[in-house]
């Protein structure tokens, strides 16, 4: 019998030990072999489950004041205000697949079928960084990202692609170039 408190505390004190360092721990302090699968059927049975964790950024403590500071400074702003920005952001777009997890329903006893397998290629397939822009009026210009994106690279984009976008939803916005957040 494993001691739940023993697993309880062990889990919830960093949040960060696995079911098999646990079991090496309380292995260590009873003498006795502990398996893996045992502690976390007892972490189940004491209402813990295990979940796959999220991402998040990574943010330094100066990031976050710069982002709670600019928060701060536009709280007050009105919809007016805010279709004045122009947003942009680069994403990949992968040829086959996601990057994450993927998951399928089976049922007990059933053999995998096509639908329950991700196909994969070798090296992934390869995959297209784009960058774009979106204005309250609309989509802006899209462009594909050669190589990695740096300073110089961003700087040509903003130059070419954002000036684009500007001038494709300036009449729809209603506003001088001037007006426009970038």
């Amino acid at each position: 019998m494993v001691d739940e408190r023993y697993c309880v505390r062990q889990v919830t004190k960093t949040r960060r030990s696995s079911a098999a360092k646990v079991a090496k721990e309380l292995e260590k302090d009873i003498g006795r072999k502990v398996i893996a699968v045992t502690v976390r059927r007892t972490l189940r049975k004491a209402d813990l489950g295990a979940i796959e964790k999220p991402k998040t950024a990574l943010l330094s403590a100066t990031n976050i004041r710069k982002r709670l500071s600019w928060c701060m400074a536009h709280k007050d702003w009105t919809v007016d205000d805010w279709k004045r920005v122009i947003w942009s952001n680069e994403t990949k777009i992968n040829r086959f697949n996601s990057d994450g997890r993927t998951w399928a329903w089976i049922r007990s006893g059933e053999s995998l079928k096509s639908h329950h397998v991700k196909k994969t290629v070798q090296h992934g397939g390869g995959s297209n960084m784009l960058w774009s822009a979106i204005t309250y009026a609309g989509v802006g210009w899209m462009c594909k990202i050669n190589g990695n994106m740096d300073k110089a690279l961003y700087k040509e984009i903003l130059e070419d692609e954002l000036e684009r976008t500007t001038e494709f939803n300036i009449d729809k916005l209603k506003l001088e170039r001037q007006q426009v957040i970038f």
